[in-house]
């Protein structure tokens, strides 16, 4: 599947509908999350993490 959800909180008013959010990255992105967090939280690896995003899942590097 290529779908998650992410709870903001109930009625935060500073998240808009297209908001761009970040799941995981460095801190520099704006997230504290890393993918080897994710995995432990999912009891896999980080490799199974980014390799189970399929080619519909949009990817921008900046």
């Amino acid at each position: 599947m290529d779908q998650c959800m992410v709870n903001l909180g109930k009625d935060n008013k500073a998240v808009h509908l297209w908001d761009k959010v970040v799941i995981f990255g460095p801190k520099e992105s704006g997230t504290d999350t890393t993918v080897a967090a994710l995995a432990k939280i999912g009891n896999t690896i980080s490799c199974e993490v980014l390799t189970s995003l399929s080619k519909r899942v949009k990817r921008f590097v900046v």
